[in-house]
């Protein structure tokens, strides 16, 4: 029988077999282990998915965790590159799909002129936005200033107000 044993895996780990066989019951369907007969095995990568369930007040020993968190993080790279693959076969599909079927309908590639014109005008449009983007600066400037001088106008009206209020109401002491 390959894998360990559940006595053995639980001395790895440093908890008890109950503590284990709880852990099992609890969260079996992320605990990969096997049953040959009435015996329990586990392979070696059960190992990293307890270590991944243990609390983290338990203490484990060095070397279960260096290599449960490279698992962890292994296992965490390749389904990465499992969704990357399938969202690069979606765009391939989607691609393929929108491509035409006959030769002649296909777009040749633009001869260089065409590119160079293209990235002209792109540069022109690119330099158009430059100057937008300065002229709204400069509104913006001016409407900050605008609005700094209407606030100081509020601050001496209301001094004012305040003054002229105080001296027809003296405060009574």
């Amino acid at each position: 029988m390959d894998g360990l044993s559940p006595r053995q895996l639980a001395e790895r780990l440093g908890i008890s077999e109950r503590r284990l066989r709880r852990l099992l019951k609890r969260h079996g369907d992320r605990i990969p282990h096997q049953r040959v007969g009435r015996a329990l095995r586990f392979p070696p990568e059960a190992e990293a998915a307890l270590v991944a369930l243990l609390p983290a007040s338990t203490s484990l020993p060095p070397a279960v965790i260096a290599p449960a968190a490279e698992a962890t993080e292994e296992r965490r790279l390749l389904t990465d590159l499992i969704h990357t693959q399938a969202r690069v076969m979606e765009r391939l599909a989607a691609a393929l799909e929108q491509r035409p079927t006959s030769f002649a309908q296909e777009q040749l590639p633009a001869p260089a002129h065409d590119l160079e014109a293209r990235v002209q005008s792109l540069a022109h449009e690119l330099a158009r936005q430059g100057e937008r983007i300065h002229f709204l600066e400069r509104e913006l400037r001016e409407a900050i200033a605008a609005l700094r001088e209407d606030m100081e106008k509020c601050q001496f009206w209301s001094k004012r107000l305040m003054l002229h209020l105080a001296s027809k109401n003296p405060p009574t002491s």
